[in-house]
């Protein structure tokens, strides 16, 4: 039978099927086609014109996002963390799962970094491909998840949110786990979205798997899963899900902690430890207002400092997480008709809860007692950011010239902001490369590179190598000049890497007794917390 010669019943029962197959896309442009008494063959040909279109463009926020990560991947050199991670890549894996136990990040970043780097190299932009990668399957997830909250728009605005996050788009950039955290985030919620919808075996798989995954990449990706809980205990409260769809949930969980278990036990007396710190780190309020400045601008907020007295100081300490943070509740907010499907009635709220409960919850654990960073919670990122695109689709819906102020507000701070930590070097890491490169570039016969805190041998290392010995004082230890005139007296001449003076040598012990020992040569300061003295020991001093 043609098109054309369908009943209006027929077209009516094949909507309902399209409604019950949950694809009201179609029974949109099936409805107008019919409304209008246009020829059959329109429907299928604008279905098609559509989807391509639909397709081109998520495929254009894939490449455009690729390529914002990428360019410029090596500009920045490797700093403190990422160096851990490269020295972590190279050892073998039973020697990683030792040393990671008693880390404060599981393995799983590592030991996949270490299959990587044959294949790339160590270089710095080798070092950093994984997390894009990883960064770039964000958007696809976020892209599902929108699509299941408020259809074709809704993943429109999900992908954007996502691919040009400052955050992801930041974190791609650096040897870290918290790209693939943001990525491994997204595939978990949509996982759960898809359970909610279709609770068979394969969905259940897939959360099972992820939320494994998810642990295995950051210990915190437990707050994720708390969230997740919390939105389906309400769900059920309210009677939106069933008691079969708990059920499946709570084996999909039984099943992720059996793949966890190895570590299970490290998790438990790790977050006790860390819980139980001396009350002197990071002021609860300051970790909710700090993660919402993170997520909005991308790079750390400490790092603010530089710019400070500039507008884009003003504009990404107070208006970048007001709009973000503005955005995402009117995004959360519950919608009188919520539309059709399990995803679109309960996904705001899991949004909600994914974006709200890790923040929150790591302010009440360990506010006061440990030094929390906004990377530490980027399980949080993409859920905020799709609830901020979804907030200005909702302002677009109730006044265009709204909706497109906010979201175009949104976009444009976001862009400011990934623009700023591309070009203006003043947000950048500490200059390890820098400071490597002066010493090789002013070596002089039998020197020794001393490190006043020890902990940064790794970044010396990679970029100085072998070529001359790196001597490590230990740091806040007691009998720093004594280490100081153990090492000064083995070679003619010493440079003196100074890098957190504050924490690691308080009193300022090793730089004090070299300037009274020794002959101030050459001194330089490099970007960051980064400080080099050269001195000559050769000349005999007083107390010889």
């Amino acid at each position: 039978m043609s098109y054309r010669g369908m009943s209006s019943s027929a077209i009516a029962l094949s909507d309902v099927s399209k409604l019950r197959s949950g694809n009201e896309n179609d029974v949109q442009v099936s409805s107008i086609a019919t409304a209008h008494s246009l020829p059959g063959w329109v429907t299928p040909l604008s279905y098609r014109v559509v989807r391509h279109t639909e397709r081109l463009a998520a495929l254009s926020i894939l490449a455009i996002s690729f390529a914002t990560m990428v360019f410029g991947l090596a500009d920045e050199g490797l700093w403190l963390d990422e160096a851990y991670g490269h020295d972590m890549a190279l050892l073998p894996w039973r020697e990683m799962a030792r040393i990671t136990r008693d880390d404060a990040h599981p393995p799983l970043y590592y030991a996949i970094l270490s299959l990587v780097v044959p294949l790339f190299g160590s270089t710095e932009c080798g070092l950093r491909f994984p997390s894009v990668i990883s960064a770039v399957f964000a958007v696809p997830f976020a892209h599902a998840i929108g699509h299941r909250v408020d259809g074709r728009r809704g993943a429109f605005a999900a992908a954007m949110a996502v691919g040009f996050s400052p955050f992801l788009q930041y974190y791609a950039r650096e040897v870290r786990m918290y790209a693939p955290l943001v990525a491994v985030a997204c595939a978990a919620t949509y996982g759960l979205l898809r359970l909610v919808e279709r609770p068979t075996r394969l969905p259940v798989a897939f959360y099972a798997a992820t939320v494994a995954t998810l642990l295995y990449t950051h210990y915190f990706g437990s707050l994720l899963i708390a969230a997740h809980g919390g939105a389906l205990a309400v769900a059920a409260l309210r009677r939106r899900i069933s008691r079969t769809t708990l059920l499946l949930w709570s084996l999909a969980l039984v099943a992720a902690g059996i793949l966890f278990l190895p570590w299970a036990l490290g998790i438990v007396t790790r977050l006790g430890a860390y819980a139980g710190g001396a009350a002197t780190g990071t002021p609860r309020l300051r970790i909710l207002v700090e993660a919402a400045t993170g997520f909005a601008i991308g790079f750390p907020p400490h790092q603010l400092d530089q710019l400070a007295g500039s507008s884009r100081a003003m504009l990404f300490q107070y208006a970048a997480p007001l709009v973000l943070v503005a955005l995402a509740i009117v995004g959360a907010w519950p919608r009188r008709a919520p539309g059709t499907g399990i995803a679109r009635t309960i996904g705001p709220s899991v949004l909600a809860w994914a974006a709200a409960f890790p923040p929150i919850a790591v302010a009440l654990v360990f506010g006061e007692r440990q030094e929390i960073a906004p990377r530490y919670l980027a399980v949080a990122v993409a859920p905020l950011a799709i609830l901020a695109a979804l907030g200005a689709l909702r302002l677009f819906e109730r006044s265009r010239g709204l909706g497109t102020l906010s979201g175009g507000a949104l976009l444009a701070i976001s862009a400011i902001a990934i623009i700023t930590f591309h070009r203006d070097a003043r947000v950048w890491r500490d200059d390890f490369r820098s400071l490597a490169s002066f010493i090789a570039d002013n070596a002089r016969p039998g020197q020794i590179v001393v490190a006043n805190a020890g902990y940064i041998h790794r970044p010396l290392r990679y970029y100085l190598g072998d070529r001359w010995p790196i001597a490590q004082i230990a740091p806040r230890s007691a009998d720093i000049a004594q280490q100081t005139e153990a090492i000064a007296r083995s070679a003619p001449f010493v440079w003196l890497a100074i890098f957190q003076e504050y924490y690691a040598d308080p009193e300022a012990s090793a730089r004090v007794w070299l300037d009274a020992h020794a002959s101030p040569r050459v001194e330089r300061r490099f970007r960051g917390n980064l400080r080099l003295i050269g001195y000559s020991t050769e000349r005999p001093s007083a107390d010889d």
